[in-house]
């Protein structure tokens, strides 16, 4: 698989995970700022990037990018999770919140706001 490729394919699961995210915000309290950040975080992602020379050329990817998804997918596996009744929107809030004490500094910083903003929504609107 190329690196082209795969860069492609990550893109569009963290648009996918973005997308998600902003839908069950949406459930929660329509158009919220996260919502809305969480949609532009998808549309850029789903452009792909360009390759530099400086950028290496490995099959692998990056510790970074490999936190990332999983921090995303367990995003949107709560949300999922949430959708389907299994958990509440406190239980929603708990587990985003989790997730972005684990991954802050780990990541990227625009993906740390990303989980944050969204957290602050949940925690705004979770019944306690």
């Amino acid at each position: 698989m190329s690196d082209a490729h795969r860069e492609t394919r990550m893109s569009e699961r963290h648009a996918k995970a973005c997308e998600a995210g902003a839908l069950a915000l949406d459930r929660i309290k329509p158009e919220t700022g996260a919502a809305r950040l969480l949609r532009e975080l998808a549309g850029r992602l789903k452009a792909p990037k360009r390759e530099t020379a400086k950028q290496p050329q490995s099959y692998f990817a990056t510790q970074k990018e490999e936190i990332t998804r999983k921090a995303l997918g367990a995003v949107a596996d709560a949300q999922a999770r949430f959708e389907a009744g299994e958990l509440t929107g406190r239980d929603l809030w708990v587990a985003v919140d989790a997730i972005h004490d684990t991954v802050s500094g780990l990541i990227d910083p625009d993906m740390t706001l990303l989980i944050y903003r969204a957290r602050q929504e949940l925690k705004e609107h979770a019944t306690r």
